[in-house]
């Protein structure tokens, strides 16, 4: 058993530093030995204010040199290439956020890699943690699901550095796969098939699409559908800030989910105080390394897959026009 855990990153930018690194700094046990980030100015400031001496630039270098028995990989998707395949070959285990990869051929050779390894790899899905989700799992079992909807918006003036549609595939990729993973979580069925439609923003390429509408039908044949829209301004958005963030639909009866309330055909049936499940599926992950107890967690990289591949697949049928897209046969699962 590991008594410290000794915590390496790859990727220091605005959510490590929000939630992660805050979040690990709270946990006994835990010693953060080194940072990696190829902005050398936020690489700095992080390992100043973190108190973290050993700062590359260089993932390579720095798992070569340090000795890290867990590795958080805080950087967008299209950044994963080999770090958490040298990593886990290592036996480092993995907190990787999501998405964790920006094509299933990737998500597939990380995933080879760890189950070979056999370290430890969780997917930062959050959603899990939240206990009003938990409650809805509780609630759901033996129900038959038929349908879930969510409703999202997005800035107009989102930087397509940061939503790119090919590299992280815009806010339907990002955001997408915890509406995947939460659904899946509550209702315990799988995405069959998947299709979108990305309508484009008239002023060109270098603006987000205005909206993204993505249709999804599971196992049982229930369907999802999520619809994004980037073309208000938060003013005029505000009004929906109160919006449900996921309605699922059951054979005889719905349940609404906010973050911190359930509501069951239109009944309260848990409210919560705010509690912040970031920090509850970290501390899971690092109980799960220092124990090696894999049933702390509420996911593993494998099962990760399942959430990323819908979403991608989508992605996929908006290219093609709106074309259904086979799950299975899309992601090679």
């Amino acid at each position: 058993m590991t008594q410290t855990v000794r915590v390496g990153f790859y990727g220091t930018g605005a959510f490590a530093n929000k939630e992660h690194l805050p979040n690990l700094s709270k946990l006994p046990g835990v010693e953060i030995v080194a940072l990696c980030d190829l902005n050398r100015e936020a690489l700095a400031a992080t390992g100043k204010k973190f108190g973290v001496s050993s700062l590359y630039t260089d993932y390579h270098e720095m798992l070569e040199k340090e000795r890290i028995d867990a590795l958080f990989s805080i950087v967008r998707a299209y950044q994963r290439t080999d770090c958490e395949i040298i990593a886990a070959k290592k036996g480092i285990h993995l907190f990787i956020e999501k998405p964790q990869a920006a094509d299933m051929a990737k998500a597939r050779e990380i995933d080879r890699a760890i189950r070979e390894s056999g370290a430890i790899a969780t997917v930062g899905v959050r959603e899990r943690f939240r206990p009003t989700v938990e409650a809805a799992r509780k609630f759901m079992a033996g129900k038959d699901f038929v349908h879930a909807q969510k409703l999202s918006f997005g800035e107009a003036t989102s930087s397509p550095a940061k939503y790119s549609l090919e590299q992280m595939g815009g806010p339907f990729l990002d955001w997408g796969t915890h509406f995947i993973d939460e659904i899946r979580y509550i209702t315990g069925r799988e995405v069959v098939l998947a299709q979108a439609f990305f309508v484009p923003d008239p002023r060109g390429g270098e603006y987000l699409p205005l909206s993204y509408v993505g249709n999804f039908v599971f196992d049982n044949g229930a369907t999802a559908n999520w619809t994004i829209s980037n073309c208000l301004d938060p003013a005029i958005t505000a009004p929906y800030l109160d919006f449900p963030h996921l309605l699922i639909a059951y054979r005889g009866g719905s349940l609404e989910l906010r973050y911190e309330t359930l509501k069951a055909n239109g009944e309260i049936i848990v409210q919560t105080e705010p509690t912040n499940p970031w920090f509850l599926s970290v501390k899971a992950f690092i109980e799960a390394v220092r124990t090696g107890d894999r049933s702390l967690l509420r996911n593993d990289f494998s099962d990760g897959l399942f959430s990323l591949a819908p979403v991608l697949a989508a992605r996929e049928s908006a290219k093609r026009g709106g074309e259904v897209i086979v799950v299975r046969d899309f992601a090679g699962l």
